[in-house]
């Protein structure tokens, strides 16, 4: 799952980077670095049930040259709010947060659903987010993130194992196109790439074209998205987070300053407190399943 994955790429990573230290918060299981603690006792730190102190830790921590890598469920870095803003992003540290557990979490239950982050996180000055469809993905992230990038930066992924494996070598700012349809586009993210390419199949054995823009970069929006969205006529956004401040909210203010005509719907998970449900039921439930998906976007396209 991604958990492992994550783990597993750190450890393979360690030899070629002897600067980077994995920090944790009472869960090294379950964000998947617990091997990475036995092989390399020295470069890990679980300060216990303390998202703030691991937080303003990192900060120090990069303030003397050392790379923090903080993996926590994204529900809990709720919690360190406000040591993210003011420890890392204002001084534009070298942080990398990585969100297991984003967007709805199945059996975990209804406490650890990360809907939130890309709200809280994109607000934040010198924030970069990046969002893997693909354990490939994922992999490529992490490295960079490590390795490449400069500043405070966070991967957000899924619970589990919801991989889409056909994805193009990540590069950051990079837009990843399925289709050439102009007019009629889902912008999606993450985990729900699968689900919009299975939607856009259904709609072209309909005959109905269309196509679906991931975008493994969500802050900062890249240029070259304004541009896509120029042709547009029905412009469908799809993502596993709560509606406000999220994937969605991003794309409506690009639309909303381009003063287009383009008919627009955000499908998210609604503002209100997520139920207990697997993965599965919970986008059904929703309304975000690839068969509600894609009659959502046969709504649209009707009206026009």
């Amino acid at each position: 799952d991604y958990s492992e994955c994550a783990g597993k790429t750190l450890i393979s990573l360690a030899d070629n980077n002897k600067n980077f230290v994995a920090i944790t918060a009472a869960m090294p299981a379950g964000v998947g670095i617990l091997e990475f603690s036995k092989l390399y006792p020295d470069r890990f730190f679980d300060v216990g049930i303390a998202e703030q102190h691991a937080v303003t830790f990192s900060a120090g921590l990069s303030k003397e040259g050392v790379i923090p890598v903080f993996a926590v469920y994204s529900s809990f870095l709720q919690r360190a709010y406000d040591q993210i803003l003011h420890d890392v992003c204002l001084q534009n540290l070298h942080v990398v947060f990585l969100l297991d557990r984003a967007g709805v979490v199945g059996a975990d239950g209804e406490t650890h659903h990360g809907l939130y982050d890309i709200s809280f996180l994109s607000d934040m000055p010198n924030m970069t987010i990046l969002s893997p469809s693909s354990f490939k993905e994922l992999r490529q992230m992490i490295d960079y993130a490590i390795n490449k990038h400069d500043g405070p930066i966070a991967i957000r992924y899924p619970r589990g194992n919801n991989s889409y494996d056909d994805c193009p070598d990540f590069e950051i700012n990079k837009i990843n196109a399925y289709g050439e349809n102009k007019n009629n586009i889902i912008i999606t993210t993450g985990r729900m790439l699968s689900t919009s390419l299975s939607a856009k199949n259904i709609l072209k054995s309909e005959n109905i074209d269309i196509s679906v823009i991931c975008l493994p970069t969500l802050s900062p929006v890249a240029d070259e998205l304004s541009d896509i969205l120029g042709d547009a006529k029905i412009v469908m956004t799809l993502e596993d987070h709560s509606i406000s401040g999220g994937l969605g909210s991003m794309i409506s203010t690009i639309i909303s300053k381009r003063n287009s005509n383009i008919k627009f719907e955000a499908a998210t998970y609604p503002n209100v407190p997520i139920i207990h449900g697997n993965v599965s039921q919970l986008d059904n439930y929703y309304n975000l399943g690839e068969k509600q998906i894609a009659q959502r976007f046969r709504n649209l396209y009707g009206g026009c």
